[in-house]
């Protein structure tokens, strides 16, 4: 039945090639968000209260759900008539959610990951928010054009003089980086992306051994930013789905992975009508170690390794907890 299918579902239409925009993407929680009453069947039990929302209640509901969240983030204990009000799978959802806020806490995330957290400078995280592009030209390509980015020619920080020579000095250690490239991302509207990589396989896997290809995160804006990332199946059989995690690095937080790690983004907290809440605004890193140097070209790669004719995503699926998130939290 639908209620059992994997909720995060591309359909591939041979006719029209891998990477063409008209792709149709994430066929449930399309789905969830343009059904009529006719698929009542096909709703499952998380989605059913969900349906139907008037924007009042709809706005009530994402106002409770950031709430929630933030009482989530301070550690407290959730009170007895937030309990009361919340939604059942929203709880649960925000409780689901890995907070990248100490490396010794996170000890096992990052381990399991192969992961590493590190504080970044006040001075570096207001200097890259000043410059970063008010309006952003473009948009990332494929499914995702509700992701702006602004990829950085020149490598490296020196080249924003952001006045923290310090600063800087110790997150190049700490990246211990042969060179690495920067890019401003901003999500005008929620959409999960599809699981992908950042670079092509053979890219990968020719630093594969020494991961000395990596990427890193850190948010520009106290609303911080949203991952979701799934752990990399060693098997060739794609029938046996893996389920997404969802995680959220702070603000004042710089998560860097190997760059083989399959993650997608597209996520936004900050409400749309408010003016310089700038849809999670947040700093992308492409980062190259040892002795490796960075590719000609950064490409994203939303296929099977052994298959081209195989999206990620018909394996790698999203979390459970997403159209809660998608209906409670995100906007």
């Amino acid at each position: 039945s639908h209620a059992t299918m994997p909720p995060n579902v591309l359909t591939w239409d041979s006719s029209i090639g891998i990477n063409k925009n008209n792709r149709r993407y994430h066929d449930d929680l399309f789905k969830i968000h343009h059904q009529d009453d006719s698929d009542d069947d096909a709703l499952s039990e998380i989605e059913r209260p969900l349906k139907n929302l008037t924007p009042s209640e709809d706005s009530t509901r994402r106002l409770g759900g950031s709430q929630l969240w933030q009482t989530v983030l301070s550690k407290k204990e959730i009170d007895e008539q937030q309990q009361l009000q919340a939604e059942p799978d929203l709880l649960a959802a925000l409780s689901s959610i890995v907070v990248l806020d100490d490396a010794v806490t996170n000890r096992e995330w990052l381990t399991r990951f192969e992961g590493r957290l590190s504080d970044v400078s006040p001075n570096i995280l207001k200097g890259l928010r000043q410059l970063a592009p008010k309006d952003f030209s473009a948009r990332v390509a494929d499914f995702n054009d509700n992701l702006f980015y602004q990829m950085q020619q020149k490598r490296g920080l020196s080249h924003y003089n952001l006045g923290d020579e310090s600063g800087v000095a110790e997150l190049e250690e700490f990246l211990s980086a042969n060179e690495y490239l920067t890019s401003f991302l901003s999500t005008e509207s929620t959409v999960p992306q599809p699981p992908h990589v950042d670079y092509t396989y053979e890219v990968l896997e020719e630093h594969e051994d020494e991961k000395s290809l990596r990427i890193g995160f850190f948010p520009l804006t106290n609303d911080g930013m949203f991952l979701q990332v799934w752990p990399t199946s060693k098997s060739r059989d794609i029938s046996v789905p893996v389920e997404g995690e969802m995680i959220f690095i702070p603000y004042g937080k710089l998560l860097v992975v190997p760059a083989s790690t399959i993650h997608g983004g597209g996520f936004r907290t900050s409400p749309l009508e408010e003016a310089g809440r700038n849809g999670n605004l947040r700093f992308h890193l492409y980062v190259a170690t040892g002795q490796a140097s960075l590719p000609l070209h950064q490409n994203n790669k939303y296929t099977e390794p052994h298959d081209k004719t195989k999206e990620l995503s018909r394996r790698y699926v999203d979390s459970r907890h997403m159209p809660a998130l998608l209906q409670g939290l995100f906007v």
